[in-house]
């Protein structure tokens, strides 16, 4: 709600948790959902630098397909990670991972797109390195 959203307005860079493993409302759509939800609250917290977590890709019978498919709906290429020691999931890192995001041409362009397990820790330890590395 509207107070949570106020609470994020301090942060440096947003981190959208999708639920992965939703039948009834795909990733997309609920990426759209936050994002227009966002915009509307405030067009300056929209222009934040930010990543996308898809969060219970353990229970996803194809993770590597949807995490191409969204990244592809993002405009982004897809690549196998090899970074920070992330599982060998596909995924999406910015190649320019700097603080540096006034500079950066495109501040609605995903930082980092993780496939990522809670529950079994998949790329939870890698998702601090890349958040580290996001806000140096």
């Amino acid at each position: 709600g509207i107070s949570f959203l106020k609470h994020i307005e301090r942060t440096k860079v947003l981190a959208f948790v999708l639920d992965a493993s939703r039948l009834d409302l795909g990733i997309k759509e609920q990426y759209q959902r936050l994002r227009l939800e966002l915009e509307k609250f405030s067009p300056t917290l929209a222009n934040k630098p930010f990543g996308v977590l898809l969060n219970k890709c353990d229970v996803v019978e194809n993770i590597d397909k949807m995490t191409k498919d969204f990244c592809a709906f993002l405009n982004l290429g897809a690549q196998k990670l090899n970074a920070f020691d992330l599982e060998p999931y596909l995924g999406f890192l910015h190649p320019n991972l700097t603080s540096d995001f006034e500079n950066n041409p495109n501040e609605k362009s995903a930082l980092f797109v993780l496939p990522l397990s809670a529950i079994s820790a998949l790329n939870t330890h890698a998702l601090k390195f890349v958040l580290l590395k996001a806000l140096q």
